[in-house]
């Protein structure tokens, strides 16, 4: 376990990393808490699409010869029945069916712009907010120190945020 959160005896929470033996967060209410994953979350996501992003083409071939594989490979003899080999085989081509369904849906052209245009407006929140954040709180020692008037100013913007994601939601629908 890299982390663990805990509530505290003054019922807020903390967050201790057993990687740097040390505490990250105290003091957090539960919405800070989510803030302060959101922000890990879209930074997790940045490095994992510029670290792993894999080779379509590469990523098909696998998955296709994955389930021939399993098809040319099963024997009878090994299953401790004909019937669970059956089916075994039935649910390895029902396999394949799926994957080549899903295979031919991602082939085709995109064109759901309302979707991602609000996806985006989403993301624009959620990154305005997360900035919010960097900007308006201060660390020392790993530890996040909250200012009165800086969570004052934090709690209007996200409810400004809360209401345009409101109506975002809404005119989406």
């Amino acid at each position: 376990m890299g982390a663990v959160i805990f509530k505290q005896p003054n019922g807020l929470y903390g967050r201790y990393s057993y990687v740097s033996d040390g505490f990250t967060a105290i003091n957090m209410t539960k919405e800070e808490y989510k803030v302060l994953n959101i922000d890990n979350s879209l930074r997790d996501s940045d490095y994992t699409l510029k670290q792993y992003l894999g080779d379509y083409n590469k990523v098909i071939k696998d998955a296709r010869e994955t389930l021939h594989s399993w098809l040319k490979n099963s024997k009878e003899e090994d299953f401790d029945s004909s019937e669970e080999y059956e089916e075994f085989i039935k649910e390895r081509n029902e396999e394949l069916t799926v994957l080549e369904s899903t295979i031919s849906e991602m082939e085709k052209p995109y064109s759901n712009n309302i979707e991602k245009e609000y996806y985006k407006n989403v993301l624009e929140l959620v990154e305005n907010l997360t900035s919010y954040y960097d900007k308006n709180w201060k660390q020392k020692d790993y530890v996040i120190v909250h200012h009165p008037e800086d969570m004052k100013i934090m709690t209007e913007k996200i409810k400004d945020l809360n209401k345009t994601f409101k109506n975002l939601s809404k005119n989406n629908k």
